[in-house]
């Protein structure tokens, strides 16, 4: 996505957007902030009577003092215009595996990071993240000063990633020296992978926990060196994608000149852990690049555009989301065998990428919509294996009051350790201060959102 060169306290309102946002009183912003884009107000799809439910009903609940008020998704309305499409929804379908979609959350030991962008003016900047466990809490919090990155001394912070075997990676960086530091969930232990003169812009983690993979740049001209990757458990550092690789002499810097876009790269990895992907943009266009984690053959397309962003990447396909003057913008999905892009959608309808998640039968990509007039929202479910489509999850808010929405993939401000069929909500439910938003999980099929106390900063 394109952005404008920004000092901090403007940043953190362009990338932390759902941080910032999503707590603000009487505010609901779900999705891509561009501003072109028009709110929803048309109401929500109901779903179709004529194909049988391949998940659990959603009843109509009763509140209780635990559980989120919820909403059947028989009270929406019609749905909104579909963005124009004229691709045929063609794109391969994943194999599909079965995976035990649990009734109840068990919050035993799963690890959790919140993320908390700062709005102090002062300089150096000093955001916080909190690591825990949502059955044990907080067993960690990092003061992550960030002085900004030359030419023009703009904070552009790397977000955490993860967690994933019970790992979360994180940048502490001074002005001259990045840190790369992965930290437990369980107990907090901090680890120091690696110090280097250059600028870390960019983090993953394989699926397993075991290996983290950043993306490198020139600290004096913001112009990407590599990505690498080395070992949670320490030692030496190993090549993935050198500056050839990406273009580097070509791309376009994240920090250009006051006034003219630049672009943040972005770096991710496969849900099987055998693709570590990147994306970056030049005057000429954008380009991603594949490479096998274990080493091979590296693949780059130029089937990115400005104004993506990558959701996630479940096999040889990767799912991002689009730009567009839309209420609700078609996303994509390019095959990083051939190149070739296809419209999510497509001729079924724009479908909006926010989340992807393990289902019962194979990955699914969620996306969402609201209706801010009725304070009605529904999750929507996209079945990669075979591309069907059904409401999975609807709730209620009060507007003007509250807020409600999915944890979006590429503005992620936390991320939670949750079984399969479950995903992570952003909730500002109780009119809470912009950066202590509520956090819930919702459960396909489910009748109500789970708190998640521990993941919501403490207001010390």
């Amino acid at each position: 996505m394109a952005h404008s060169a920004l000092p901090h306290s403007a940043a953190l309102l362009a990338f932390g957007t759902v941080v910032v946002v999503a707590g603000l009183v009487g505010v609901m912003v779900v999705g891509n902030p561009s501003p072109t884009r028009t709110p929803a107000t048309t109401g929500l799809a109901t779903p179709s009577a004529a194909t049988p439910s391949r998940y659990p009903a959603i009843p109509s609940p009763t509140a209780s003092p635990t559980q989120f008020l919820t909403a059947s998704p028989t009270q929406f309305l019609t749905a909104p215009p579909s963005a124009p499409s004229s691709a045929l929804l063609t794109w391969p379908t994943v194999t599909p595996s079965a995976a035990v979609v649990p009734s109840k959350l068990d919050q035993s030991g799963r690890a959790f990071w919140t993320f908390q962008w700062s709005v102090t003016l002062e300089h150096p900047a000093e955001d916080r993240l909190r690591v825990g466990t949502l059955d044990g809490g907080e067993v960690a919090r990092v003061a992550v000063h960030f002085p900004g990155m030359a030419p023009l001394d703009v904070s552009l912070q790397p977000m955490p990633a993860g967690p994933a075997g019970g790992r979360v990676l994180y940048v502490i960086d001074d002005g001259h020296q990045a840190t790369l530091h992965v930290i437990s969930a369980a107990d907090g232990e901090d680890r120091a992978l690696i110090s280097i003169a250059a600028f870390i812009a960019g983090l993953a983690i394989d699926p397993s926990g075991t290996t983290a993979y950043y993306l490198v740049l020139d600290r004096s001209t913001s112009t990407p060196i590599g990505v690498e990757a080395i070992s949670t458990d320490g030692g030496a550092p190993r090549p993935v994608m050198s500056s050839s690789d990406i273009g580097a002499g070509e791309a376009t810097s994240p920090i250009v000149s006051p006034g003219e876009a630049g672009y943040l790269p972005s770096l991710a990895i496969s849900m099987d852990g055998r693709w570590v992907v990147l994306t970056s943009c030049r005057p000429t266009g954008c380009d991603l690049v594949a490479a096998p984690a274990d080493a091979g053959s590296l693949e780059r397309w130029q089937s990115f555009d400005w104004g993506d962003e990558m959701v996630g990447v479940v096999g040889d396909l990767v799912f991002g989301s689009s730009d567009c003057d839309m209420s609700i913008c078609d996303g994509f999905v390019i095959d990083l065998r051939s190149g070739q892009r296809w419209a999510l959608g497509g001729d079924e309808g724009a479908f909006e990428p926010r989340q992807l998640i393990t289902g019962p039968h194979g990955p699914l990509v969620l996306g969402e919509q609201e209706d801010v007039q009725t304070g009605k929202w529904q999750v929507e479910a996209l079945d990669l294996t075979d591309r069907t489509r059904e409401t999975i999850f609807a709730a209620s808010f009060r507007p003007a009051w509250t807020a409600v929405g999915l944890m979006q993939a590429y503005y992620a401000s936390a991320g939670a350790d949750l079984p399969p069929g479950w995903f992570l909500i952003i909730r500002n439910a109780n009119a809470a201060p912009a950066l202590y938003p509520h956090f819930t999980a919702g459960r396909i099929g489910g009748d109500a959102e789970i708190p998640l106390p521990a993941m919501t900063f403490p207001q010390d």
